[in-house]
């Protein structure tokens, strides 16, 4: 206007007088942005704007901290202004603050787990915060909606994008939320959750049959006996100690946090089992060899046993962890009772579908065996989970399992 370039941004620090400076940090301290208007010579006035809050926002805030999440506060804004937003919205430890107008990126390593607030961010300040981050091995998520914001959200391990943000913040973003509110998340976190506890428990439930079934196929390769299990009543097995328990067991809500190393989970939990089994069954090769039974006496009393040992499996499985919620305990309890009543209809009124010996109940030399295997397989199952889990906890053996990092 009449020759003269009006502009707007920042205040400039030369062209603030005592009054106007001690203004606009009362401003930033309120958490309000301060726009200055300027022209070459002097500061002609100041625009006050504020972010207004979801008001949901302390919640999913609280929600992560409880979680154990390090939140951190990175903007573009003057240090003031994003320390009390930050503040208003529940974030901890405000008070430590960074200011990067005067830092190269390079030069953070030093300072980024130690502070909350980091203000006055370019954008090769935030891609180099988020490699620190994980450098320090960290898993990162990030929310960003400009442009500008774009080389971090790649860079991050988890990038989260607003649907009224930019294209292309949209584009490079894992997630994008579609309703635009922050609320979403811990659905979303609680969801993974389940997800992820869900099918390792159910994936614990498999891999316990393919463990033992390698094994014993190994055994009586060389053993003067037969295999104990026939189809049907592998069919059996699968069906009352994999298929239903693992069907129930995934569609139950499961919002604990998942622990570290998902393939050695699995093994942890189902090695001890299989191992029982195999014990069992190793067991019963010796009392078959002494008392020479009859194949049917001596599969009937395999079946069994290793019916028991799946049982007790799933109940360890459904109630391992303390901390998980446990929304519908009942039906754990009734799961439990259905797989009880179905396998012992099965091995009563219908054993002669799977083909079991009902004898064995009348005989009493092969009630004493049969007893016998079966307390062996409560003794071998629980001993083998206090021996091999001690075991699996020691680092070396962990980190047999684990991938190595990177």
């Amino acid at each position: 206007q009449n020759g003269k370039m009006l502009m707007l941004g920042n205040p400039p620090a030369a062209l603030q007088t005592e009054k106007t400076e001690a203004l606009i940090k009362e401003k930033a301290r309120q958490g309000l942005r301060v726009l200055a208007v300027f022209d070459e010579s002097k500061l002609l006035g100041i625009i006050v704007i504020e972010d207004v809050l979801r008001s949901n926002v302390e919640k999913t805030v609280e929600y992560f901290i409880k979680q154990g999440v390090d939140l951190k506060i990175i903007s573009g804004d003057s240090a003031d202004t994003v320390a009390a937003v930050a503040q208003k919205a529940g974030v901890p430890n405000t008070e430590h603050i960074l200011d990067l107008s005067e830092i190269a990126p390079q030069e953070l390593e030093e300072s980024h787990l130690q502070n909350t607030v980091f203000a006055r961010a370019k954008p090769e300040h935030k891609i180099a915060l988020i490699k620190l981050f994980k450098k320090a091995g960290r898993y990162v998520a990030m929310t960003g909606d400009g442009v500008n914001d774009v080389p971090a959200l790649k860079e991050s391990d988890c990038s989260i994008a607003m649907a009224q943000g930019s294209a292309a913040a949209r584009e490079v973003s894992n997630l994008v939320l579609l309703n635009n509110d922050f609320q979403s998340l811990p659905k979303i976190v609680n969801e993974g959750r389940r997800t992820i506890n869900n099918i390792e428990r159910s994936a614990s439930l498999f891999i316990i049959k393919t463990i033992y079934s390698m094994v014993l196929s190994l055994i009586f390769i060389f053993a003067a006996a037969e295999y104990p299990f026939s189809p049907i009543q592998m069919s059996l097995l699968s069906a009352f100690t994999i298929g239903l328990p693992s069907f129930v067991l995934a569609l139950e809500p499961n919002f604990a946090r998942p622990a570290p190393h998902f393939f050695f989970n699995i093994i942890k939990r189902a090695l001890p089992g299989a191992t029982a089994v195999v014990l069992t069954i190793a067991a019963l090769l010796i009392l078959n060899a002494v008392f020479a039974l009859d194949f049917r006496v001596y599969n009937s009393i395999a079946v069994i046993a290793n019916l028991l040992i799946g049982v007790m499996f799933v109940i360890k499985i459904s109630f391992v962890r303390k901390q998980e919620d446990n929304v519908l305990t009942l039906v754990r309890y009734g799961l439990i009772s259905v797989i009880v009543v179905c396998i012992t209809l099965c091995l009563t009124l219908f054993g002669w579908v799977v083909d079991i010996d009902l004898r064995i109940f009348a005989n009493p030399l092969h009630l004493v065996l049969l007893l016998c295997v079966v307390g062996f397989a409560v003794v071998a199952f629980y001993g083998c989970n206090m021996v091999l889990g001690r075991i699996l906890e020691k680092k070396a053996i962990r980190n047999a399992f684990v991938p190595p990092a990177g």
